[in-house]
């Protein structure tokens, strides 16, 4: 799944920053790792208790919105595909040059998000796809 190496990266900067520089978090605002994640179906979501645990324990560093194009009935988060919007509203923008975007997910998707990025001005060093 295209979660798999986005729980490793989520996993090292939790604990680059929790353990090994704690004084980073006393000038932290807003969150500095964001997670768009998209599935299909409500099922296929992996890893939501420990996503909402970092998410509770550590408001400050991480959030993670979830976006399903077939939603159960009563869905409140995202619906659909990753969209521009979405990018805009949940990740940081406008593009910076201290952000770096990393997608994961089937080339299709990799390649919709990568016309999505350009069109929102992020240059091609500021994002990176696991294929």
């Amino acid at each position: 799944t295209g979660l798999a190496p986005m729980i490793q990266i989520i996993r090292e900067y939790m604990y680059y920053v929790t353990e090994r520089h704690p004084s980073l978090l006393k000038g932290i605002q807003t969150p500095t790792l964001n997670l768009l994640y998209a599935a299909e179906e409500e099922a296929d979501l992996a890893y939501i208790s420990f996503l909402q645990g970092l998410q509770t324990e550590y408001p400050k560093i991480f959030r993670f919105h979830s976006v399903l194009n077939s939603p159960p009935l009563g869905w409140t988060e995202g619906v659909g595909f990753i969209t521009k919007d979405m990018i805009k509203e949940k990740l940081v923008f406008p593009p910076q040059d201290d952000q770096l975007i990393v997608m994961c997910g089937p080339p299709i998707f990799e390649k919709i998000m990568t016309k999505n990025l350009d069109s929102l001005g992020f240059a091609p060093e500021l994002y990176y796809g696991y294929s």
